[in-house]
């Protein structure tokens, strides 16, 4: 019979997001698909780690974690106190991840500034408080 150890477990489940999460990436961002696999691998694995950090685990937000650190830098949540705030807040993951998109979509507007990013977090919240507060 064969076996896994819980650190083995651990590491086929950070292969298979890692794959997961590069090829969503390469499927919707041509410049993605034409890097370096290694270089992508270990972007992700950053992204991984730090979204992690902040209680971004699903495979969904940890995609849109690391597709908000390659559009907006690695360092992306440090460019607003409020962004930072709402990661390391105790709210669930999929409020965090969609007001972290909100935020995301209004930074392509030529026209925002961090008042409108922070704004468009506010919005996002207050959209999603049928979701539960915590």
């Amino acid at each position: 019979m064969l076996r896994f150890s819980a650190e083995q477990f651990a590491q086929l489940a950070r292969l298979q997001a890692l794959r997961k999460v590069d090829v969503a990436l390469c499927n919707h961002i041509p410049e993605w698909a034409q890097s370096e696999p290694k270089a992508r691998r270990e972007f992700i694995g950053i992204c991984i780690d730090r979204a992690a950090r902040y209680g971004l685990r699903s495979g969904r937000s940890v995609l849109a974690y690391t597709y908000c650190a390659i559009w907006h830098g690695q360092m992306f949540e440090e460019s607003s106190a409020l962004l930072l705030l709402l990661l390391t807040s105790p709210l669930p993951q999929a409020r965090k991840t969609h007001a972290m998109f909100a935020w995301d979509d209004d930074r392509f507007d030529p026209h925002t500034s961090t008042a409108s990013g922070d704004a468009a977090i506010r919005r996002s919240l207050e959209l999603t408080t049928p979701w539960g507060r915590r």
